[in-house]
């Protein structure tokens, strides 16, 4: 059988055989990928023995690469922050190999590294493109010696991996302050201790989630280079925050990992994750609370204006059982710090329009061995505190929890509205106390040996399905509710223990029980 070919498919067929001929004839081979240049702190004369200051050395060493490229920090100790701070510069690689960044003094800088946007506004006018790793920094609890690691204004695309933070967390300060940065990671990290002073409220944290302003900042930048953005998109993951013991004995607790303490109109603080991180005891805050509408920031990770935020696999643990304090607090804000007509803030007054929490996942949240002080008030520290304010509910909200341990309280819902709970809580007096709250689902939960495990105040169109409570002695109901709460279901709920599964409550409330 014999096929006919057309002029133009042969042509064509002719076409695609020459230009593969000239493909393959023209070629010519791919250039090599250029190897970034790769410089040591030591060339510069930085002292591996702690003795001479370093920072001179260290300076000149990242100017030594405008274009970018990978600094060394060879084994040694490495004096740095107190008489002077090293500014950071894009595009750079810091690679410690068993490197120790050590201060030894009080008086002086705090910080080691900085990075400034001289003059220019707007998240990413600052140092970009930087990663750190392999470095371990040691401060001095015994000389009040604390180290911020980097001071950060307008930063972005910072990645901190595989490093130690021992003896830096503590007084006043922190171990990272991000004022108006975006897109900044950890990963792999360790930081132990944190030196808790009379002087000071036990709230203040490592990573501090921050607006760009001239009172916020831990090293100063140019005048003008202020312009009241907040941080946003910050990543911990698989990182560990843990207690310390000195040489002479005495014992200090986990720092804080992340929060902020600083409202500011418009800005919310968004875009944070944290991922497979552990906090093994934590500080007691054992002051009362002031749990009305914009109240201080206060707890193990507390963030104020939180928009979409991911809590996954986080484990909270007290081996002495001594501790009673919030893990997590999440609120929106009404009240603050307001823009001016220079885009900076200004005065503190209400806001137009309140800052909403919301958009938040708590997933695989563990905590456990947290108590309570008997003279302690049920809101003052619950596991969980989630609240908005009038105008402002905290909306859109997943928990998924296992709290285990004699806190007063597991969790405190405030002014929510879209909340959803997945709980399984053993041992605290209640596992949740909602207030002025509506579509609140509880599902599936768990309460064993809790007296009052749902306790709602003013709470509408709520639904509790599939819950099992136990008690070993004796309590008075697994729902206990006001008058004005009403229009609500309690489905598939099976209790043993307990005298009934409701208590109170309005006219519109169904019970249906297990079949």
């Amino acid at each position: 059988m014999s096929h006919r070919i057309s002029r133009r498919r042969a042509l064509g067929g002719a076409g695609l055989g020459l230009a593969g001929l000239c493909a393959t004839s023209l070629a010519t081979p791919a250039l090599a990928h250029a190897e970034p240049p790769t410089v040591s702190v030591t060339d510069f004369g930085a002292d591996p023995t702690g003795v001479e200051h370093a920072g001179e050395a260290f300076q000149a060493c990242f100017d030594s690469l405008p274009d970018g490229g990978i600094v060394r920090v060879p084994p040694g100790t490495y004096l740095l922050a107190g008489e002077r701070v090293v500014e950071l510069r894009s595009n750079i690689v810091i690679e410690g190999e068993d490197a120790t960044i050590v201060r030894r003094e009080y008086a002086g800088y705090y910080s080691a590294f900085v990075g400034l946007s001289h003059g220019r506004q707007g998240r990413r006018s600052g140092v970009t493109n930087v990663t750190m790793r392999g470095l371990r920094f040691q401060g001095s609890f015994a000389d009040r010696a604390m180290i911020c690691a980097m001071a950060l204004h307008h930063c972005a695309d910072i990645r901190i991996e595989n490093c130690e933070f021992i003896e830096c967390q503590g007084g006043a300060g922190h171990t990272f302050d991000l004022a108006g940065c975006d897109d900044i990671s950890f990963t792999d990290c360790t930081w132990r201790g944190y030196h808790t002073t009379d002087e000071h409220a036990p709230t203040l944290e490592t990573i501090q989630l921050d607006i760009s302003h001239s009172s916020t900042v831990s090293y100063p930048d140019l005048p003008g280079s202020y312009d009241a953005v907040a941080t946003r998109n910050v990543t911990l993951e698989r990182c560990s925050f843990l207690p310390v013991e000195l040489a002479d004995g005495r014992r200090f607790p986990a720092p804080n990992p992340i929060g902020e303490h600083f409202s500011q109109d418009t800005e919310p603080y968004s875009g944070i994750t944290l991922r497979d991180v552990e906090v093994i005891d934590p500080a007691p805050d054992p002051r009362p609370a002031d749990n009305g509408d914009n109240a201080d920031a206060r707890g193990i990770i507390h963030i104020r204006q939180a928009r979409d935020v991911l809590l996954d696999g986080v484990t909270v643990r007290s081996t002495t059982g001594a501790v009673s304090n919030r893990v997590l607090m999440l609120a929106s804000m009404s009240y603050g710090r307001l823009v001016s007509d220079a885009n900076v803030p200004g005065a503190k007054g209400f806001y137009d329009t309140p800052m909403q929490a919301s958009n938040i996942t708590v997933r695989g949240l563990a905590v456990e061995g947290f108590a309570s002080d008997p003279d302690e008030d049920p809101g003052q520290n619950p596991i969980i505190h989630i609240s908005g304010v009038d105008d402002g509910p905290a909306h859109d909200i997943h928990v998924q929890a296992r709290i285990q341990g004699t806190p007063a309280t597991a969790v405190v819902l405030s002014k929510t509205r879209a909340v959803t709970l997945e709980l399984t809580v053993d041992g605290p007096g209640s596992a949740v106390l909602a207030s002025d709250s509506s579509r609140l689902e509880v599902n599936g939960s768990t309460f064993t040996d809790v007296d009052r495990p749902l306790v709602f105040s003013a709470v509408t169109n709520f639904c509790v399905r599939d819950a099992t409570a136990t008690h070993s002695t004796s309590a008075t109901a697994v729902v206990t509710a006001d008058p004005a709460t009403d229009h609500g279901r309690i489905l598939d709920t099976q209790w043993s223990g307990y005298e009934t599964v409701l208590d109170g409550g309005g006219d519109s409330i169904l019970v249906r029980p297990v079949d």
